[in-house]
């Protein structure tokens, strides 16, 4: 419901815009707005920017499973290529609660057009990190996000009986994505389950054995190069695993269709 409430004022910000009155249904993705396009996080925290035709949402959640409660932010936002940066022009804010399994949604803090002091910049550093200006308060002071891409869901090729399944797990000690590997094929190898980062530079989401996998993150050069796994996506949206441990190579994965997680 949240997401629609601002896809609409969003889409009838669009529409008062001389320039776009007409084709607002019709605009390309700026050229300069495709870096954003993607998933962030740190610890505790994750972005999702998503590009729909008219412009940019926006969607930050912050999770405490301890106290099993959180904040979302969601921003409708246009890219400014002058200034390489996407400007909000709604925005609201709600905390919620997450008890046994059941989201509640607690009263809104804002929920409304944002005015010229209230707009909130979303910018990538010199480092590649994505930093949150907010415009109504100090929600984003001093953070940066990782790029993390977009890999959450089930993928499977149906010809090999082969299933992938992919979540992003932000607490500090699993930080990354669990990687499910399965197979019903005859005499199919057991599950493997892999831990894995995405690498900006080649645009492959690199995974290795959760022993492995920490000690890479703890900065262990040496096992940086026993990366065995990799998952990337083609021009037509599938998802390509590359193996080299395994006997599944070269294998093209679509979206699972009976997934609704």
């Amino acid at each position: 419901m949240m997401k629609k409430i601002l896809g609409i004022i969003l889409a009838a910000m669009m529409l008062v815009l001389p320039a776009c009155a007409a084709f607002a249904d019709e605009i390309p993705e700026p050229e300069g707005g495709k870096k954003f396009d993607s998933d962030w996080a740190i610890f505790g925290m994750t972005v999702s920017i998503v590009y729909e035709e008219e412009g940019y949402r926006v969607d930050i959640r912050e999770y405490d499973p301890a106290e099993q409660k959180g904040t979302v932010w969601e921003y409708a936002c246009l890219y400014d290529e002058e200034k390489d940066v996407l400007e909000s022009v709604a925005s609201l804010k709600y905390g919620f609660t997450d008890k046994e399994g059941a989201e509640a949604v607690e009263e809104f803090e804002y929920d409304d057009f944002d005015e010229e002091n209230q707009v909130t910049v979303f910018a990538i550093d010199e480092n590649g990190m994505l930093t949150w200006q907010d415009g109504r308060g100090q929600d984003g002071a001093d953070l940066a996000f990782s790029d993390i891409g977009r890999f959450d869901g089930t993928w499977v090729n149906q010809e090999k009986n082969l299933w992938v399944e992919i979540s992003w797990n932000d607490s500090e000690e699993g930080y990354g994505y669990d990687v499910l590997i399965h197979s019903e094929a005859e005499n199919a190898a057991p599950d493997i389950v892999l831990k894995g980062l995405y690498n900006v530079e080649t645009q492959k989401l690199e995974c290795l054995d959760p022993e492995t996998y920490a000690a890479r993150f703890d900065g262990d050069a040496e096992a940086a190069a026993d990366l065995t796994e990799t998952l990337s996506f083609t021009e037509s949206g599938s998802l390509f695993l590359e193996s080299e441990s395994l006997e599944l190579v070269n294998y093209d994965l679509l979206p699972d269709e009976s997934d609704n997680g």
